[in-house]
């Protein structure tokens, strides 16, 4: 072979290499996804509990449905363990982010388990009074929810951790709040959404279409009684009628948002006695829009 064909043939070569390398970390690309992790929460009905600080000292991830608490499998999810989160600030559709990583394409989440570094609230919003009172958690190996996530080949994903304050905050005379967390989690992109107008400061809790009866069943005896006993504690989520921008009939604005698609019953609740005074039955959600309902008094 001569020369001048040998340095075409090497260049050929080389660009041939090139070309694979490329093609090789295309594929190596495609091959992970960016899984981002955020927390919102459902405010509580209460005059007495203002606002509730959360420290989380570890967010880990398994992809093992049969994963027990010491298994093997555990991912940790690098977030910020100094961060503290005000949780009743973060109702009405707004999130706040915990962290994100990278996993293998097409592979599941199956567990999420959080490990708890404080819980702390404010019982009135007078700047003279506004001591922070510890919550004692029930769990004592942290938080977890066990439901699948199915991880895209690339991309990014979004899963929203709902804490509910309302239905996990419990208390008892001479043992002070303990948290008895219900947490569910839905991937923001597949959820939908209500919205609507209704009487400002009202409550409104969507229930997964159930009998009246159901949902009356459901009420606390004492209705001043919003901490002791939760009030509406099978509600699927929750939201108090915002009383900032009222429309010329008085009305609020109200969402209701990260939810499953499907179908609900909205209960509005009267804030001076916790009665129900309207429910507006077989309110559709579909996943990634929002649905209009507006509830007015009868």
């Amino acid at each position: 072979m001569t020369r001048k064909a040998f340095v075409p043939l090497l260049a050929l070569a080389a660009l041939s290499l090139f070309a694979f390398s490329v093609a090789g970390c295309s594929d190596s690309a495609a091959d992970t996804a960016v899984v981002d992790f955020s927390i919102t929460d459902a405010p509580v009905a209460s005059d007495s509990v203002k606002e509730v600080y959360v420290t989380f000292s570890s967010l880990e991830i398994n992809e093992s449905s049969a994963a027990g608490e010491d298994g093997s499998g555990w991912t940790e999810v690098p977030i910020d363990a100094t961060k503290e989160y005000e949780l009743l600030s973060l109702t009405g559709g707004l999130s706040d982010a915990l962290g994100s990583l990278e996993l293998s394409g097409g592979t599941r989440i199956n567990q999420i388990r959080f490990g708890v570094g404080s819980i702390e609230l404010v019982e009135t919003d007078d700047a003279a009074d506004a001591a922070r009172h510890p919550v004692t958690l029930s769990s004592s190996t942290g938080l977890k929810i066990v439901n699948a996530f199915d991880i895209p080949l690339s991309g990014t994903i979004s899963i929203v951790v709902d804490f509910d304050v309302r239905k996990s905050l419990v208390y008892t005379a001479g043992q002070g709040y303990k948290m008895k967390p219900t947490l569910r989690a839905i991937v923001e992109n597949e959820a939908g959404e209500i919205r609507g107008t209704a009487p400002a400061g009202y409550s409104v809790y969507a229930y997964a279409s159930v009998a009246d009866a159901d949902i009356a069943a459901d009420t606390f005896a004492d209705p001043a009684d919003t901490v002791d006993s939760p009030e509406f504690d099978d509600a699927y989520t929750s939201v108090i009628v915002g009383e900032d921008g009222l429309d010329a009939d008085g009305l609020g604005s109200y969402t209701l948002a990260f939810m499953d698609a499907g179908s609900y019953d909205l209960v509005l609740v009267d804030p001076a006695d916790g009665s129900v005074v309207q429910v507006a039955s077989d309110i559709v959600v579909v996943s990634a829009q929002a649905t209009t309902a507006d509830i007015a008094l009868p």
